[in-house]
């Protein structure tokens, strides 16, 4: 989410693209999302291509993708065999995205969390050169396909049986854990979607199915 002047000039910047194409070249693998203003697409198409040339896995998307991935943070997450850590940066409110502070974050919920928000942006953003060949004109790259066909499915290490156990081997809190109760109604089977904490209100269902009552 920096500047493009910021990539090119600022002294800690660039020697922080410099350290990462050196982890590059020892072997380590490097995706980077650039989100872009849009309208200013060209400003980026140096830094972009010397990070492409150098072995960078490169996506880029225009700031439009915020909405369609509002939990996105700028941050940079390192994955090990054994674990990840994440640091987010927090920018200046001058205007011009230099970095104030940044947050380490190290709890498996949270470095979770920002990876699957990663992977969601990653899947909708475009690679580089469908970007610049669209500067100036309507971005179709996040009309690619429905929003459900682009879910990352994931898997449990071990079978479960009830929200709780769910919660527990995903080391997330319970009330973060989707149920879905299938009713069998007077009107015909309806899908009840709660939090892993919640109860339903059976009454509520009848409601929402008789004539008069209320839709949704």
């Amino acid at each position: 989410m920096l500047t493009s002047d910021l990539w090119s000039d600022d002294v800690d910047q660039t020697s922080y693209a410099r350290r990462n194409l050196e982890a590059v070249r020892r072997g380590a693998r490097v995706k980077r999302l650039f989100l872009l203003p849009e309208g200013s697409e060209a400003a980026y198409q140096d830094t972009i291509q010397n990070q492409l040339k150098a072995g960078v896995d490169v996506r880029a998307a225009t700031n439009r993708l915020i909405a369609h991935v509002p939990q996105l943070e700028d941050s940079v997450l390192f994955k090990f065999p054994d674990g990840a850590r994440a640091y987010t940066a927090y920018p200046v409110i001058d205007g011009s995205r230099r970095i104030r502070s940044g947050f380490v974050e190290l709890s498996v919920h949270t470095t979770r969390r920002l990876e699957d928000a990663f992977q969601e942006a990653w899947t909708l953003a475009a690679t580089p050169d469908v970007i610049f060949a669209s500067s100036g004109h309507d971005n179709q790259v996040l009309a690619k396909a429905a929003p459900g066909t682009l879910m990352k499915t994931h898997f449990l290490a071990e079978s479960v049986v009830s929200c709780e156990d769910a919660a527990e081997a995903r080391g997330i809190p319970l009330t973060n854990e989707l149920k879905t109760l299938v009713l069998r109604t007077s009107v015909g089977f309806v899908a009840a979607h709660l939090p892993g904490d919640g109860i339903l209100s059976l009454r509520k269902v009848k409601g929402a199915g008789s004539p008069g009552g209320p839709g949704g």
